[in-house]
């Protein structure tokens, strides 16, 4: 999926950003919550 055209400069442009990324977002603290101690294990 894909956004644009968008600006990150234009303020007009921010609540089409915050909602394509937050989401995304949400769903990497989600999947770093449960792998962190994972990935840890492997250093």
């Amino acid at each position: 999926m894909s956004l644009s055209p968008v600006n990150l400069f234009s303020r007009d442009d921010w609540p089409a950003l915050i909602s394509f990324f937050k989401p995304r977002i949400i769903a990497l603290d989600a999947f770093w919550a449960d792998a962190q101690y994972t990935f840890e294990a492997l250093k």
